[in-house]
C-alpha cells in the first residue's frame, strides 16, 4: 500500500483533441488505499499546489465535442467525466471529483450496463473518494458494489483485496472490529496470492490486524 491517497494512471501521451481517450480498465488505474484512516485527507479542500487548469478545460472541452459526435450519455463521455475525475481527485478538489465520478458511473450503467469492469473501477474510485471526505456510509457501499463486480467477472484480485483492506479500516474506524478483521483477512490471503508473503501490502495489513487484536485485548 501506498501512503498517498492518489490514483495510479498509466503513462499517456499527449491525444488529438478529436480522440477519445484510450479507457483500459487493466491499464488505467490501479487504486491506492492510504494504510490507515489517521492517512485520511482531514482537509481534502486544502490543497495548495498547481491545480492544472488547462488539463482540466481540454477534458471539458473534449467532452463537449464527444457529446456533440456520439450524443449525450455515451460511454465515451463517461471516460473523460472518469479521467476529469481524476484530475480533480489528484488536486484535493472533492466535489468535483465525486460529481464527475458519479456522473460517469450514471452513463457507463446505461450505456454499457452494470456488470462491466469500468463499472467496478468507477464505484471503486467513487468509493476512495468518499472514503477521503469521511462519508464513510457511502465509501463502503460503493467498495462493496466494486467487489461484487470484480468477483463475478473474474478480475484482478489484487483490485478486489484493496477495496477489503480499505473496507476492513473503515469498519475498524467505525468500531466493528470483528467485521473489520473478517474484510482484512480476505485482503491478506488475496495480497498473499498476488503480490507474495512478503509484498508491501500483506505486511500493511498483518500491521493493522496486529493492531485491532491489541485494542480488543485490552
Amino acid at each position: 500500500m501506498s501512503d498517498k491517497l492518489n490514483p495510479k494512471t498509466s503513462n499517456k501521451t499527449q491525444q488529438k483533441a478529436s480522440s477519445p481517450p484510450q479507457i483500459k480498465v487493466e491499464e488505467i488505474i490501479i487504486p491506492v488505499y492510504p494504510k490507515s484512516p489517521s492517512d485520511r485527507i482531514s482537509e481534502f479542500e486544502s490543497f495548495e499546489g498547481e491545480f492544472g487548469e488547462d488539463e482540466v478545460d481540454k477534458l471539458k472541452k473534449e467532452i463537449k465535442v464527444q457529446i456533440e459526435k456520439h450524443g449525450k450519455n455515451h460511454e465515451i463521455e463517461a471516460d473523460y467525466l472518469l479521467e476529469l475525475g481524476q484530475s480533480y481527485f489528484n488536486h484535493r478538489r472533492a466535489k468535483l471529483t465525486i460529481e464527475n465520478y458519479k456522473e460517469a458511473l450514471t452513463i457507463y450503467k446505461s450505456s454499457i450496463g452494470n456488470m462491466n469492469e469500468k463499472v467496478a473501477l468507477c464505484s471503486n474510485l467513487l468509493g476512495l473518494a468518499y472514503y477521503a471526505e469521511k462519508q464513510d456510509v457511502l465509501a463502503l457501499e460503493h467498495l462493496e458494489d466494486s467487489v461484487e463486480i470484480y468477483r463475478k467477472l473474474k478480475s484482478d484480485i489484487y483490485l478486489i483485496a484493496s477495496c477489503n483492506s480499505t473496507m476492513g479500516e473503515i469498519y475498524n474506524s467505525l468500531g466493528q472490529k470483528d467485521i473489520a478483521l473478517s474484510h482484512l483477512q480476505i485482503a491478506l490471503e488475496l495480497f498473499i496470492e498476488s503480490r507474495g508473503e512478503e509484498s508491501e501490502d500483506v505486511l500493511d495489513v498483518k500491521k493493522m490486524m496486529d493492531g485491532i487484536f491489541e485494542n480488543m485485548m485490552e
